[in-house]
């Protein structure tokens, strides 16, 4: 069995909705990823619910 081949593209966090740079980590965000995996590109992302916005 050869070597299996993986690389991180990109991981970011952002403000959801606007997708924009985090300003204030109480509010909800979005994390997103995406893996070159072999020959695949595995894309995901997951909504961190915080503070009020979460009740």
């Amino acid at each position: 069995m050869g070597k299996v081949t993986k690389k991180v593209d990109y991981l970011a966090l952002y403000e959801y909705p606007s997708f924009k740079a985090v300003t204030d980590f109480s509010r909800t965000l979005i994390l997103a990823i995406a893996v070159q995996y072999e020959k695949a590109r595995l894309i995901d992302n997951e909504l961190i619910k915080r503070g009020e916005e979460n009740a």
